[in-house]
Formats: C-alpha cells, structure tokens, sequence
C-alpha cells in the first residue's frame, strides 16, 4: 500500500472513530448532554480539529446522529450540529498561528462559544413555550441558557479539552502533523 493510501486510510478511520466516540459519549451521558443546563462530556473531543483535519467531519458526523436523540428535535439536528460544524472548522483553523501551542489552547475556545450563544439561542427560544419562534425570544432566559451551556461547555470542552490538548502537545507528537510547519 502506498503512504499516500495508507494515511488517507487512516484519516477515514480516525475520523469514523471521532465520530464514533462523540456519539457514545453523548448517548450514554444522554441524562446531562440535552436541556438548557448541559454538560456533554463528548464535547471534550472539539479540540481535535486542531490536530485532525479529519475530526472535523467526525464530530459533525457524530453530533447530527447523537441529535437524533434530542429533546429538541429537528432544529437540534440541523443547528447544533451546525454549531458544532462550525465550531470544528475555526478550530481547525487556529492551525495557522505559529506558536502551535497557543494555537491549541486557544483552539479550545470556538467550541466553548459558537455552541453557547448558537445552542443557547434556540434553546432558550424553546424553553418558554415548547416553540422555536422569535416571539418566543427573550434575551434574559437567552443569557441564562447561553450562560448555563457555555459553563457546560467549558467544563467538558474547556477542561476536559485542555487536558487532551496537554496530552497531544507532550505525549502524542507522534500522531499528529503540521504541514510545511513544525510544532513547539
């Protein structure tokens, strides 16, 4: 097998098992990953795209299937896992900064935010009345539940995150690789 397939292999397989993991995490702490008070411990992985470009369609991939399971329904489906797109995408990024270890902790934060204040918009829209509408909005419940989310958020993703991130930077050089770059 020539390396160009075999590391085009391997990214498939590390991206099936982002994804993998992300819904097993979100299913089995499926009592605290949905609501207006949140903590998915899945959301620790959204540091990855730093590392692995292929993480990007993996944690999508595993939010839009984890959100078939969501109190929410269809606007969870198709905007959380917008958010977490999106979130992936400017995490990856960060890749960009020289300092590759600032790079990766700063990194930490789009998940933090992106899925706070977009998470918390539709959330908090349906917690009045069971309705996603704009008459439904009220900006002190979006505070609330965009405040209450990225506390979640910076739990899992934060911490829990940062010590994937420490872990990566230190131990697990050999995984990863900055193109045309070297890491510090």
């Amino acid at each position: 097998m020539n390396t160009k397939l075999r590391f085009q292999t391997i990214q498939w397989i590390r991206g099936a098992i982002i994804a993998a993991l992300y819904f097993v995490f979100t299913t089995v702490f499926q009592a605290i990953s949905f609501g207006q008070v949140q903590l998915r411990v899945s959301e620790i992985l959204t540091v990855l795209p730093f590392f692995f470009p292929e993480a990007i369609w993996g944690l999508t991939l595993g939010c839009l299937i984890s959100n078939f399971f969501s109190p929410f329904g269809l606007i969870d489906i198709v905007f959380g896992t917008l958010c977490t797109f999106l979130a992936a995408v400017i995490t990856y990024s960060f890749r960009v900064i020289t300092n590759k270890k600032l790079g990766a902790y700063l990194g930490i934060l789009p998940p933090i935010i992106v899925n706070g204040l977009g998470v918390g918009l539709y959330v908090s829209c349906i917690a009045t009345s069971g309705v996603c509408s704009l008459q439904n909005f009220s900006f002190p419940i979006y505070l609330a539940v965009a405040g209450s989310i990225m506390i979640g958020q910076f739990l899992s993703a934060g911490l829990g995150g940062g010590i994937l991130v420490t872990y990566l930077l230190t131990k697990g050089k050999h995984l990863y690789s900055f193109p045309n770059q070297h890491s510090e």
